[in-house]
């Protein structure tokens, strides 16, 4: 049986994984939000386990922020409308 791939750099737990992806991203999540996401089998990255541990690599991490991100080009009027903005309009 051939043998998994070892990553370039440490995995990271829960823990550091989060702060990894506030610090980088800028995007909050935390650690205990990882770890439910896990439990349930949704949303979360990849996860490399080790026996029962699991840990993250960075590269997971990443391909999942930039899975998750998306642009908009701004709110229409009617996204506007909906939350009570006045968008300009008398």
């Amino acid at each position: 049986m051939p043998q998994p791939a070892l990553p370039d750099k440490p995995l990271l737990n829960d823990i550091a994984a989060a702060k990894y992806v506030t610090e980088r991203f800028g995007v909050r999540v935390s650690a205990l939000t990882l770890r439910k996401w896990r439990a349930a089998g949704r949303e979360g990255p990849s996860v490399t386990r080790f026996g029962r541990l699991a840990y993250y690599a960075e590269t997971d991490l990443d391909a999942w922020v930039a899975s998750r991100l998306s642009r908009t080009e701004g709110a229409t009027a009617s996204e506007l409308a909906e939350e009570g903005i006045d968008h300009g309009h008398a």
